[in-house]
């Protein structure tokens, strides 16, 4: 099967260091809009990781993926601590989320440094939000 999942941050950053503590590589989207890493799960499933955002556009930029018809089986949400704007634009998308046909998962990660995102800790993060799915 293939999986995909969204993470979102109004920071490159925050999503590179994601990224790159859950699979330690990943490749750049055309013109900075974004990141993908994809793995082969020892089950078999193919796993793809989508990384998009800027700041103030978070609902605007998942919604635009979504209607698009681009399959998301679950969304991150990666938020710099104190960043009133972005929480209240990903909880903004949360709720269209979870009024669509078919409710996406989530989960929302506040992050006070980038520090914050080993390789551990990223990991359980992330097996969390797959484990709703």
């Amino acid at each position: 099967m293939f999986f995909r999942y969204l993470v979102l941050s109004p920071s490159s950053e925050m999503r590179q260091a994601f990224l790159g503590g859950l699979f330690g590589t990943f490749e750049l989207a055309p013109r900075g809009q974004g990141e993908k890493a994809r793995m082969v799960t020892a089950e078999g499933d193919e796993l793809e990781i989508v990384g998009a955002g800027e700041a103030s556009k978070l609902r605007a930029s998942g919604k635009a993926l979504i209607k698009r018809g681009i399959q998301i089986d679950g969304v991150l949400m990666l938020l710099p601590s104190g960043d009133e704007d972005s929480w209240n634009d990903a909880q903004s998308l949360i709720e269209w989320l979870q009024q669509g046909e078919r409710p996406v998962p989530f989960k929302t990660w506040v992050v006070d440094a980038l520090t914050e995102m080993d390789k551990p800790t990223t990991k359980r993060i992330f097996t969390g939000l797959m484990d709703e799915h």
